[in-house]
């Protein structure tokens, strides 16, 4: 047997630390509020808006449904961080109004409604030519949706949002 009584040393790593700090801003439009992200290392999102909804996506817009205060949660990066706020809903939106958002759009269009449909609502994506491309059945009780378009090419196509007592053609653009 022999004994080797040498000590062992690696060389020296440089060793970069990241900061990771959560934040949020937002924009209250009546019952419409724009979030928007400005953590620092960020790279996943979870949105708690204290009404029963969540997000995951980075800046995301919520609608509420009755006035109050609300206690927002965002959580990034799988529970490392998590930082509180107030939203305060002073009035809602009596009138039926949509939002598609963001328009241009790469990935993926939201469709918000500023109150919960109260019918079923037919949702129809269209070519310029007119050709039908995708179409959704809403449920009543239905206030925002989000349509995965990453298998859409790059174009202009018309969204119709049809129901008994409402019929209104928008345009989106996917770049």
């Amino acid at each position: 047997w022999e004994i080797n009584t040498m000590p062992c040393e690696s060389p020296l790593q440089e060793v970069i630390a990241n900061v990771v700090e959560t934040n949020f801003t937002q924009q209250i439009e009546n019952n419409i509020v724009y979030f928007s992200d400005i953590s620092e290392g960020a790279s996943s999102w979870l949105w708690d808006f204290g009404d029963g909804y969540t997000s995951t996506q980075q800046h995301p817009i919520h609608v509420y449904g009755s006035p109050g205060t609300y206690n927002v949660t965002l959580t990034i990066n799988g529970g490392s961080c998590a930082s509180n706020n107030s939203v305060t809903i002073t009035e809602v939106n009596s009138e039926f109004d949509v939002i598609i958002i963001p328009n241009p759009t790469t990935d993926q269009a939201n469709i918000i409604f500023s109150n919960p449909i109260t019918e079923e609502l037919i949702v129809e994506f269209f070519s310029v030519e007119g050709k039908l491309i995708w179409q959704r059945k809403l449920e009543n009780g239905t206030d925002q949706i989000s349509i995965d378009l990453t298998n859409f090419s790059s174009a202009v196509y018309l969204v119709r949002l049809k129901s008994d007592s409402y019929n209104e053609t928008r345009r989106i653009l996917k770049n």
